[in-house]
């Protein structure tokens, strides 16, 4: 074979095939879901923020077309990486009440992924650490702490026991929903993050994630553009992708 394609960056059997691929001098593409629908991530450097080419195509895009993103932005804002759940707004308002103060989501995420394990960093690095310093961060806001509804690892009795001490409120609707009523999102490195910027709303990035530039003062609209036009791929873009490795 002329170039090794793996699935991910982390798990064991990836890097015993890295290893391989390194001692018979063959490129490595790495793939991986993008957070926009329909979409991959093909880097041949990593997947991690430390690795990844997203800055070096960052960087690269000096101008963008505005217009392209305004439009792709209205069409991206009615999905998310999330299904959206049941419930409708209405039901969102008669679980948390409405009140004068701001809205600050924070999603949790699967507390054994890539994303928790490798790209974190300083104090806050797990879910309830992150909950506690948003409570602690905002004291006049109203934190509402969405689960992910692939954590089969948390008991949820047991988390919502633990987020509401920490003085926070637990929420299952849809994430389309509550990206409509929060004023700011809070995570370490969720993809909600994007999902959030495409619809306007401002963010804080807790740790390293490979979709986030090492760039300083990250133009949003910037960033967009090049993930969505220049760094992420449509399956179709496979191939073209590819045989860059091996020229």
């Amino acid at each position: 074979s002329d170039v090794v394609v793996l699935w991910g960056e982390r798990c064991w059997y990836n890097m015993v095939a890295r290893r391989v691929a390194a001692a018979c001098h063959k490129p490595v593409l790495f793939l991986e879901r993008a957070p926009f629908r329909g979409m991959l991530v093909a880097d041949d450097r990593g997947l991690d923020r430390s690795t990844s080419r997203v800055t070096e195509c960052y960087e690269c895009t000096e101008e963008w077309d505005q217009q392209a993103l305004d439009e792709w932005r209205v069409l991206a804002g009615f999905s998310t990486i999330e299904p959206q759940s049941g419930g409708t707004m209405g039901d969102l308002l008669m679980e948390i009440g409405e009140g004068a103060q701001p809205y600050i989501l924070v999603p949790l995420q699967v507390p054994f992924d890539t994303n928790m394990v490798f790209r974190t960093s300083g104090r806050v690095c797990d879910n309830l650490s992150l909950v506690r310093w948003a409570v602690e961060t905002y004291p006049e806001a109203r934190i509402l702490v969405k689960p992910h509804p692939a954590d089969v690892f948390t008991r949820p009795e047991r988390l919502q026991w633990e987020i509401e001490q920490a003085g926070a409120t637990v929420v299952r609707c849809g994430l389309r929903d509550l990206l409509t009523l929060v004023d700011s999102v809070v995570s370490i490195n969720s993809q909600v993050v994007v999902d959030a910027a495409i619809r306007g709303v401002p963010f804080t990035l807790m740790g390293d994630p490979g979709f986030w530039p090492r760039s300083e003062n990250v133009n949003i609209d910037r960033w967009l553009y090049t993930l969505r036009w220049i760094y992420y791929i449509r399956p179709d873009q496979l191939a073209e992708r590819l045989l860059q490795c091996v020229r």
